[in-house]
């Protein structure tokens, strides 16, 4: 569920990159913990399939499978951010983390331009890693030998 990933990946990113540079993402939780309510979710979905003219959901959902989607979705961004931290290790396993979760959350709301328009594919490349003594970032691939 969308609501479910874009909320835990907001926490994510507060908790591990820093309330002080990225506390403008509260913004967002209220509406997200209201969205993730389980009577809430379950009249949207209701409103939906009648208008869809289709059968009632068989069981509504409850607080204890919103919670244990959470907690999925939190496991889920720690194994996003390992796999990230082994391909660039240079910021750290914390900082991947949340380096992930913010560049996936930023993509996710950037709607007015198609698919994210690159937003969650660049940010963490442009944005997070460190930079070498001249300022630039680090090259991708290393120089071929005798260059």
């Amino acid at each position: 569920m969308m609501p479910v990933q874009l909320a835990t990946g907001l926490l994510v990113t507060l908790v591990t990159l820093g309330w002080d540079r990225y506390g403008w993402l509260l913004l967002f939780i209220p509406l997200l913990l209201v969205l993730l309510e389980p009577k809430v979710v379950n009249a949207v979905i209701g409103f939906a399939l009648r208008k869809l003219k289709r059968e009632p959901l068989e069981r509504p959902l409850t607080r204890r499978g919103m919670l244990t989607a959470l907690a999925w979705a939190l496991a889920g961004w720690v194994a996003y951010g390992v796999h990230l931290y082994f391909v660039v290790p240079q910021g750290g396993l914390v900082f991947a983390v949340g380096a992930f979760a913010l560049s996936w959350c930023l993509g996710i709301m950037t709607f007015v331009i198609p698919a994210g328009g690159r937003v969650s594919g660049s940010w963490p490349w442009s944005r997070c890693w460190p930079r070498s003594s001249t300022g630039a970032p680090p090259s991708r691939s290393p120089s071929p030998p005798g260059s």
